[in-house]
């Protein structure tokens, strides 16, 4: 049930961040980020970002969630790689209904990086945050190592910040967005965590029904 109310409190917050973005613009949250994190339009935008932009795509998404699911596969289990993918495209298919749902505009660019559609909530920062935020727990949940788990909790957050940045680097998405695509792939986690964990315990109890203990 634990999970249910962590999808509860999520659900609420994002209702909080769409009910305060206004029909057109920014909000003052979203004016104040672009000043201190958006790049200088005078200037040549950053490679280094450009580059990591890539992984934001749908190409980077997918290549990396299907390299990962093949990992997951090959080191533990099926149910692991299907809720690598299966979480990312829960978060595509959310995003895709909420962008249609709310049809909030992008804020004016600079036109370096390619972006079509909506702007609320951000799709490069839910699925970011679904895929390296499920591919953390499946790591923890599964790897014996405690620096292993460490390190994928470390490079998994960086990550996701890093692609959030990027949006509000190259200005195709305001801060709220940003807020809110996290929040959306918060919820695709925390769901999937909840469908595999229920999986893996009635797996548990139909293995020990099938092995009852020896009468001493």
């Amino acid at each position: 049930m634990k999970h249910i109310g962590w999808m509860l409190v999520i659900s609420i917050l994002f209702g909080a961040i769409a009910a305060v973005i206004p029909a057109q613009g920014p909000t003052a949250w979203d004016r104040q980020a672009a000043e201190l994190l958006g790049a200088d339009r005078q200037g040549e935008p950053s490679g280094l970002l450009l580059a990591l932009n890539m992984l934001g795509s749908t190409a980077g998404f997918t290549g990396v969630a299907l390299l990962s699911a093949a990992a997951a596969w090959w080191v533990h289990s099926g149910r692991a790689a299907l809720t690598v993918l299966g979480t990312l495209v829960s978060a595509l298919a959310l995003n895709t209904g909420l962008k249609a749902v709310v049809g909030r505009p992008r804020p004016d660019h600079a036109g370096w990086v390619e972006a079509t559609g909506y702007s609320f909530p951000s799709g490069n920062a839910m699925m970011g945050m679904a895929l390296y935020g499920i591919l953390v727990f499946v790591i923890w949940k599964y790897a014996r190592s405690g620096a292993l788990r460490i390190t994928a909790a470390a490079a998994g957050a960086a990550m996701i910040l890093l692609l959030g940045y990027c949006r509000l680097y190259f200005g195709v998405h305001y801060l709220t967005d940003i807020a809110a695509g996290y929040l959306g792939g918060l919820f695709c986690i925390t769901g999937a965590a909840w469908v595999l964990n229920a999986v893996e315990s009635r797996r548990a109890q139909r293995r020990s029904s099938s092995f009852p203990p020896r009468a001493m």
